[in-house]
């Protein structure tokens, strides 16, 4: 098989193979499918010295983070003596990422990223159907998610189709009608998926391309002003269709919103003698574990250690199972690669929105504005699901899909118009 058809057949597999474990075959090979074929490229085709320059598209800083965080991963996993199997699950599940985006990078061209426009739009029509299907087989709340695994990578992608959508209608790539419908479908799916955090995070995606697409105005601060005072009440008649009043109530109570937040999560209470970690007492409640040993409150207990796979998973793993620290990526990262591992991988993504955002500055182009506001949203909202969920940590594959698309179509637009503005003056 061509090494681009691999590439894309993994990348497909990313947005689809969730359905065959749903709906055919449970298996956890299934999902390491797209994990086979991206080390099958990295074995068959190693770039030689010179031939790419990784640096040049994400800066050396992105770059070195990431190996960090990898490394500190693997010592603190032999320092506290991990199991091999276990490290290397872990190593695994962190590099696959990083991996995705490098090759596309690697291999893509302009034909490729408008194919991976292509593959985006299609699957909005296909989770569309799966959607319908889920719901008449009564999957709603946490089981649906459309072609993908559960509502928490649902989620994202929801989050990322709004975005999308919105600013190419802004550069009339896409009609009024077509935007609506897909913002109309991303919102129906957040309810029926009850997904809490999209009955507002998807109103503020609509501001956030609004803004990065519109010079600053009086209009814009009219809209912001508008949003404050007829968003929450918009969002309950909207969601007045389909929940009760109690409930709609419950959501957007404050004093409700807080107790379900800081709660021990599924009421573990009593239970056992380690609290259950919830959003906003995750990152408290995992720095007091650590605290009992200097060497895990600093680098952790490796990366691997805490891992939730049937096949590897470790004594440590069954210990810390009540506090469900596996929900959320802050309690995921510090019990696994500590403070410090915690502050590299925070600053990860700080570094890489840094990097689109000095594109998205300095841009004159409206192509590499669009790139560049696609991946600063999408860096910035990470760190939003970073604390509503642990996916960011343990199935990012979907957003380091656009990373890599962003990057890339930022620098082939360089290099086209760098040769067009050299032509030009030779003639």
């Amino acid at each position: 098989m061509d090494k681009k058809n691999i590439l894309h057949l993994s990348i497909v597999w990313v947005i689809y193979g969730a359905l065959i474990n749903r709906f055919i075959w449970n298996n956890q090979l299934i999902t390491l499918i797209p994990d086979i074929l991206l080390f099958t490229l990295l074995f068959l085709d190693k770039p030689h010295k010179g031939q790419f320059n990784l640096q040049s598209y994400v800066g050396k800083t992105v770059v070195s983070i990431f190996y960090f965080i990898l490394i500190l991963g693997i010592i603190s996993s032999f320092v506290s003596s991990t199991p091999i199997a276990a490290t290397l699950w872990g190593a695994r599940q962190f590099f696959r990422y990083g991996l995705m985006a490098y090759m596309i990078m690697l291999y893509f061209g302009p034909k490729d990223i408008v194919w991976g426009r292509k593959i985006l739009y299609q699957s909005i029509l296909w989770n569309m159907i799966f959607v319908v299907i889920e719901l008449s087989l009564g999957q709603t709340g946490d089981a649906m998610g459309g072609t993908f695994s559960g509502n928490g990578e649902f989620a994202i992608y929801l989050i990322a189709i709004t975005f999308i959508s919105e600013i190419e209608y802004f550069q009339h790539r896409l009609s009024i009608q077509k935007f609506i419908i897909i913002f109309g479908f991303c919102f129906i799916s957040g309810v029926l998926a009850e997904i809490k955090l999209l009955y507002m995070l998807l109103p503020f995606t609509l501001y956030s391309g609004y803004v990065l697409f519109k010079k600053f105005n009086i209009k814009q601060v009219i809209v912001l002003m508008a949003a404050y005072f007829f968003l929450i009440p918009t969002v309950k008649f909207m969601l007045s269709f389909y929940y009760d009043e109690n409930y709609i109530e419950s959501t957007f109570d404050s004093e409700e919103v807080n107790k379900y937040l800081e709660n021990d999560y599924a009421l573990q209470s009593g239970k056992t003698q380690l609290l259950s970690f919830n959003r906003n007492t995750c990152i408290e409640r995992s720095s007091t574990i650590l605290f009992q040993d200097p060497k895990a409150f600093l680098i952790g207990n490796g990366i691997g250690s805490l891992t939730q796979s049937q096949l590897f998973k470790t004594p440590l793993a069954d210990v810390y199972h009540p506090t469900y620290y596996f929900f959320f990526t802050f309690s995921y990262v510090l019990l696994e690669l500590g403070w410090l591992g915690f502050i590299l991988f925070i600053s990860f993504y700080a570094c890489m929105a840094y990097r689109f955002y000095r594109h998205y500055r300095n841009a004159k182009d409206i192509v590499i504005k669009y790139w560049s506001s696609i991946g600063l949203f999408m860096t910035c909202v990470s760190y939003i699901f970073m604390w509503y969920n642990a996916i960011p940590y343990s199935n990012y594959y979907f957003t380091f899909i656009l990373f890599g698309l962003c990057f890339t179509g930022i620098k082939k637009r360089k290099q086209k118009l760098f040769i067009n503005k050299y032509a030009r003056n030779d003639i």
